[in-house]
């Protein structure tokens, strides 16, 4: 048998810091799961300032502390929508975390705005007269029908979201090909990459699963 794989640690974050922030980030999610409507709105309000307040190694805290990396992320968001930007335009940032990015697209359009369920800017420097940051409850959002002419979102969550469901896709084939063998392989192949932890991830994940079934299933 292969020896288990080890992913690589963040850069400057050690395990003792991942475990933390995976426990933090289960807490609040254990929160939002058994929380009413009505109470999540609250959670979503102030979840991210508790979050980058018990885990201040958490890596969007290391990015908007620094002016450097702040650059380099903001340049690669750029240059993505650089081609469909005029100064007549309205734009709007869904997401838009630190802000940064959205800050500086207000020179380059007619208006900005970023739309997120908590204020996470922290201190900017400068906010311009164009930039509105509009913070909602989750659900509805209150807004003229084509009021913007772009709205935009970070193209890491973009990747994300189509590697999630490539992965799934390969899963949901092996499954119409009725293929136990490959299926089982590939499930072998994660709990070697997750070692000791495999059993409490198992069991955490059930868990999740068996709370999102009974949410949908009311």
């Amino acid at each position: 048998m292969s020896q288990p794989k080890t992913p690589p640690l963040p850069a400057n974050r050690t395990w003792e810091q991942l475990r933390k922030h995976y426990e933090v980030e289960k807490e609040i999610a254990a929160r939002l799961m058994a929380a009413t409507r009505e109470e999540r709105r609250e959670i979503y309000a102030t979840m991210y300032d508790e979050l980058f307040e018990r885990i201040p190694d958490h890596s969007r805290l290391q990015i908007r502390e620094d002016p450097k990396r702040t650059a380099q992320t903001n340049l690669s968001k750029w240059l993505l929508v650089k081609p469909f930007i005029d100064q007549s335009m309205t734009f709007v940032e869904f997401a838009p975390g630190s802000c940064r990015f959205a800050v500086e697209v207000c020179p380059h359009v007619h208006g900005v705005y970023g739309i997120d369920i908590s204020d996470q800017s922290g201190q900017l420097e400068s906010v311009p007269e164009n930039f509105h940051l509009i913070i909602y409850n989750g659900y509805e959002l209150d807004m003229e029908q084509d009021f913007a002419d772009i709205v935009f979102s970070d193209e890491r969550r973009r990747a994300m979201l189509l590697e999630f469901l490539s992965h799934h896709e390969q899963l949901a084939e092996l499954v119409c090909n009725d293929d136990k063998a490959a299926f089982v392989e590939r499930f072998r192949e994660i709990q070697e990459f997750f070692g000791d932890f495999s059993e409490q991830a198992l069991h955490e994940s059930s868990y999740l699963i068996h709370r999102l079934a009974d949410r949908f299933a009311q």
